[in-house]
């Protein structure tokens, strides 16, 4: 088999690749331009399967989750086997989407889980207080502002927080024993949000087998089948080109009270 970009009149399967960081925006891969991809990949009678290319440190858990429920109805309706091909990094929602394939790929040096839930936001209290500056926030209830970055965190914004990244932590954990059931082989705590390299999560049953997308094309299509590359997903235009704009706009974002809780 080989590697080919572009369009054959021969039985092939399609790659689809997820790479970056997975957001609800157009900076960065989305649900809608992964659905997009998938569905041309799955409703082309040419295609015999289905693979994933993943290098994604994580990000969006209900993007990740909206483009997981296409991929079980596609694989359901279809009966097109999937396999996952865990990149550089294959971390947090990134390793959601890899468990849903029938058998998850990942070299040595893939970085590889991350399971958990992270709940992120700054506080420039004490900033303002010393420019002398007042913030007032007015709420019908006493959890609608938390997290508030112009007043100090209260002991029951933290308690929240907390018990909405172990939930969301939780249930992430619960679809990965779901997902990988008898594949599991390690009574190792896979949830503490800890990666491992590519050797040791197919020790850990986190993955199916040590190799790149070279090995999987190798290992399961047959010499007339052709390995296309679909168009990337779209990851929309790049925002910023320096650490320092980058800095810049995570303050613009705090201003606006974005808070986040991700998969990463």
């Amino acid at each position: 088999p080989k590697l080919n970009i572009g369009g054959s009149q021969k039985a092939h399967a399609p790659v689809v690749r997820i790479e970056g960081g997975i957001a609800g925006d157009n900076s960065k891969i989305n649900a809608d331009s992964v659905i997009k991809t998938l569905r041309s990949a799955f409703a082309d009678e040419k295609a015999t399967a289905v693979i994933l290319y993943i290098d994604s440190p994580g990000g969006s858990p209900a993007e990740a989750e909206r483009i997981n429920n296409f991929i079980q109805q596609q694989k359901t309706e279809t009966k097109k086997p999937v396999y996952a091909v865990c990149a550089n990094m294959c971390a947090s929602a990134g390793y959601m989407i890899a468990m849903q394939a029938d058998q998850v790929y990942a070299s040595k040096y893939s970085l590889v889980g991350s399971i958990g839930a992270v709940l992120s936001s700054w506080n420039f209290s004490e900033a303002i207080n010393k420019f002398g500056v007042q913030h007032n926030a007015y709420a019908s209830g006493k959890l609608k502002a938390m997290l508030n970055p112009y007043s100090p965190v209260k002991p029951e914004d933290e308690e929240k927080a907390q018990v909405l990244v172990e939930g969301m932590g939780k249930i992430f954990a619960k679809e990965v024993v779901e997902q990988r059931k008898d594949k599991l082989t390690t009574t190792v705590d896979l949830f503490t949000g800890e990666v491992w390299d590519g050797t040791q999560a197919k020790s850990l049953g986190l993955v199916d087998k040590i190799g790149t997308l070279d090995d999987v094309v190798r290992e399961n299509f047959p010499s007339d089948v052709v390995v296309q590359e679909l168009s990337r997903p779209g990851r929309g235009r790049l925002l910023f080109n320096t650490a320092t704009e980058a800095f810049t706009q995570s303050l613009v974002n705090a201003a606006s009270r974005v808070s986040h809780i991700s998969i990463n």
